[in-house]
């Protein structure tokens, strides 16, 4: 590709010691050789705008002073001679220019010479030393066994000496206080050097700069990329980007040899080792996501590199990448049209400078949402959309999905770059002092931020019929009974904390439909039934201390399967849903997290084995507060959805009311259900190939109408009723009856306004979409799971299925639900059908 130089470049005169921004292509320009890049997050951003002084800037500047001067000071030190920085090399006051401007990054980052990373760090270290050091534990566990004396080792003096001073002199970093960690018997410099390595990719990979969308793009772009530390004073060179990347994959290795290593080393565990192991089965999770995020990047760069500006329009598997890639591990926009904007340069030509004027000057995010893949369908010809229920099932293009309305800014407000909500009303400069404070001035304007979920589990649902809004699909029609509705869930926004980093306390309430009522509790003497009113235990909020956070949470867990799949197993329904969860909390005593935690928990109580016949959980109220959880690692719990509560209201009149990612992980542990069963597989360029079910639903802003209705094609929907009259009529000591009728099957979630009456089933037919296998080889007969066994086919299908209906026999389908259950009863079987 020629090198396309940018509109303005920023220059540095070393003769002169100064800064001016010039033009490369205006007649007359001193011709310019190469430039770099720098790739950085803007941090805080002034709400007063300033005057740069730097020579060719007319414009009002709304990065922070202390940003332009690193990025200076950069320039100095690393000896740039010219620079293209988009805080200052794009007028961000001129939204024409930006609609210019922003889809040329692709051709901007590649031309660049070199790519600088900028990160607020405190600390960054030399990556070639943690290879090294990560080196070391690999050859001192090839060495020896975990329980040998290490000084009986046939080992080097050197490599002793090592050991030594990562036990004795070097900084503990293992989280386990060191007299406990040395009762394990297993070499205390071995776990420290370990710890070290793993807490710095941990710290580079955890930096904001990681966690946000343009950053993401411009990884993908750049070349040559190096990353700089800046802390209160200097900035220090922290080495290749590859480097850290290729670090991901080798802390994960080191990780899984030495859990392998101590387990190795005896038969029967003591205490402390689970504890350790623990502790390290912690870390490889953590590292797992990190290094297929950091696989599906090398994978996205080799495509676009191979590619060209328009690689992504003859590469679905490609564009599949980097949307898993950027969404395994969620990045966030706090200016929300960023979600979208910052992924134009990786697909270059998507919009023309026309169009982004038209389709994408706008803050809703459904708008964006829908020009983007609109644009991205009717440029590939490929059909590109997610598991999830949408909200515009009467418009055309209704496969793209779309939540509740995003509200817009205020006629008086505008934008700036970055989520910047500015009056350009307000544009005085102000000194120094007044712009200090306002840089520590918390910015609230917009603490709503979007994530890159919009793209979790997007999938090619079939082939775009030209110049129409039709896409031919592969589906399941003309399935068998009604839609009958039978529970229902409220999405409500809570109060939020005021930190964009912590979560509000997980509150569980449940209000048994028996509560308050008349049970039998025994019979008198003559054997007349005893009854006695049922307590509501839900009105005290129990406080629940760290410690005993476990056990609770299996209780919720194992209510909230007897409400959504009281037929299942309950300890397998409950273990499915908190591996989804992976819940972490803060407790004094380690054995309060043992490794089976699940089971060990409750081990010993009533709720060890619960079981259909004796768990009345119709009659059962209580509301507790878990307020010690510090993480959920649900592929459902993001900054979008962590302020979200679900109350969930069954037929039968039993309530609960507990946090997002709770309920929904609930409603995809189901039996049988492929529902938010995420596969990563990879194929053998290391393209992500993610199946994800986390688009189940698009949450909005608190808004009314996010209420949804789990219906049911088949089974009894009155069969929690039957149930509660069992709890009420039957003592604690008789077990419960099964249901004559079977519980609801054929199950889907849809929104509230949704209806199914006696005429229209006459005339309506439904099916589903399979979102699992790649549905246009299915549509062209191709065997795509040929060679597979069944656990590799089955989590090829794990995504879900999209709940499909048509008015009439001749009419096209429309999406209208997500099924849970992976299969519906159905007269036809599978055919190419048409959605509109």
């Amino acid at each position: 590709m020629a090198s396309v130089l940018p509109l303005r470049l920023i220059r540095y005169d070393a003769s002169t010691q100064r800064f001016s921004v010039v033009q490369p292509n205006a007649p007359g320009a001193p011709r310019v050789q190469s430039f770099d890049i720098i790739s950085y997050t803007w941090g805080e951003k002034r709400k007063i705008p300033f005057k740069t002084g730097i020579d060719g800037v007319t414009w009002p500047m709304f990065l922070s002073k202390k940003k332009l001067r690193t990025i200076k000071k950069l320039m100095v030190q690393a000896g740039i001679d010219y620079l293209w920085a988009d805080c200052v090399c794009i007028n961000q006051s001129d939204d024409a220019e930006k609609a210019r401007e922003v889809p040329k990054m692709y051709e901007y980052y590649r031309s660049a010479r070199k790519c600088h990373i900028l990160l607020e760090i405190d600390e960054v270290w030399d990556p070639q030393e943690t290879v090294t050091n990560l080196g070391f534990v690999g050859h001192v566990m090839s060495q020896a066994s975990a329980d040998m004396i290490i000084s009986e080792a046939e080992m080097t003096q050197n490599v002793r000496d090592g050991l030594s001073e990562w036990a004795n002199n070097a900084p503990w970093a293992f989280p386990l206080d060191k007299p406990t960690a040395k009762s394990a018997h297993i070499d205390l410099g071995v776990l420290n050097c370990y710890a070290t390595c793993f807490n710095q990719v941990k710290a580079v990979f955890e930096n904001v700069y990681f966690q946000r969308v343009w950053t993401f793009q411009e990884m993908l772009l750049g070349k040559n990329t190096t990353l700089w530390s800046v802390d209160k004073t200097t900035i220090s060179c922290g080495g290749e980007l590859g480097v850290w990347m290729d670090l991901a994959t080798d802390a994960r290795d080191q990780a899984s040899k030495l859990i392998d290593w101590i387990n190795s080393s005896r038969h029967l565990r003591t205490t402390t080792q689970s504890m350790i192991l623990g502790l390290i089965h912690h870390d490889n999770d953590h590292l797992q996501d990190l290094q297929i995020m950091v696989q599906g990047i090398n994978a996205a760069r080799g495509d676009i590199i191979n590619g060209g500006p328009s690689w992504w329009k003859r590469n679905p598997r490609g564009v599949s990448n980097v949307f898993s890639a950027i969404s395994i591990i969620p990045r966030s926009a706090f200016w929300k049209p960023d979600t979208f904007n910052g992924l134009l340069g990786v697909f270059s030509g998507l919009f023309t400078p026309a169009e982004m004027e038209r389709d994408m000057a706008t803050t809703d995010l459904n708008a964006l949402s829908f020009a983007f893949f609109k644009q991205l369908s009717t440029k590939t010809g490929q059909a590109w959309t997610r598991l999830a229920i949408g909200s515009g099932e009467e418009r055309d293009w209704g496969w793209i999905p779309l939540g509740t309305k995003y509200e817009l800014l205020p006629p008086s407000q505008e934008r700036t770059d970055g989520g910047r909500i500015e009056n350009r009303d307000e544009e005085d400069f102000v000194g120094d002092e007044e712009e200090d404070r306002l840089e520590r001035e918390e910015d609230k304007s917009d603490d709503r931020f979007t994530t890159t979920d919009c793209f979790s589990g997007v999938v090619n649902l079939g082939v775009v019929k030209q110049n129409t809004s039709l896409a031919k699909v592969y589906a399941t029609t003309g399935l068998t009974g009604s839609p009958r509705t039978y529970m229902k869930i409220n999405l409500n926004q809570v109060p939020s904390t005021g930190d964009a980093n912590q979560r509000p306390d997980f509150n569980f309430y449940f209000r048994g439909c028996n509560v308050g009522k008349k049970i039998v509790v025994g019979t008198n003497l003559v054997g007349i039934p005893k009854k006695e009113l049922t307590p509501d235990n839900s009105k005290q909020v129990v406080e629940v201390s760290g410690d005993e956070t476990g056990g609770y949470l299996v209780q919720c867990a194992t209510l909230l399967g007897n409400v959504f799949d009281p037929e299942t197993d309950l300890r397998r329904f409950r273990k499915t849903l908190l591996d989804k969860l992976q819940p972490y909390w803060a407790y004094t005593d380690p054995s309060a997290r043992p490794r089976n935690w699940i089971d060990r928990c409750v081990s010993g109580t009533e709720w060890e084995d619960p079981s259909y016949e004796y768990l009345r959980h119709h009659n059962m109220s209580m509301h507790y507060r878990l307020r010690h959880i510090t993480d959920y690692r649900s592929r459902l719990e993001n900054p979008s959805t962590q302020n979200i509560s679900c109350r969930v209201e069954v037929n039968c009149g039993c309530v609960i009311e507990a946090p997002f990612s709770f309920i929904f992980e609930g409603l995809t542990a189901v039996h049988g259900s492929p529902l938010g069963t995420m596969s990563v597989t990879q194929d053998s360029d290391n393209r992500i190939i993610m199946r994800d079910g986390l688009g189940l639903v698009n949450p909005g802003a608190g808004q009314n109408n996010n209420v949804f209705r789990l219906i049911a094609f088949d089974g009894n929907v009155d069969a929690h009723k039957w149930h509660a009259s069992q709890c009420r009529s039957k003592k604690e000591t008789k077990p419960l009856p099964r249901p004559e009728k079977p519980w609801p099957t054929g199950r889907a979630l849809v929104r509230d306004e949704f209806s199914h009456s006696a005429a229209d089933g006459m005339l309506r037919d439904y099916g589903y979409a399979e979102t699992g296998p790649d549905s246009r080889q299915a549509q062209q007969g191709g065997d795509h799971d040929e060679g597979l066994d069944e656990q590799e086919r089955m989590a090829r299908r794990s995504c879900g299925n999209l709940l499909i209906c048509r008015s009439n026999r001749i009419a096209p389908y429309r999406i209208i639900g997500v099924c849970v259950d992976g299969k519906i009863d159905s007269k036809k079987g599978p055919e190419v059908v048409k959605i509109r």
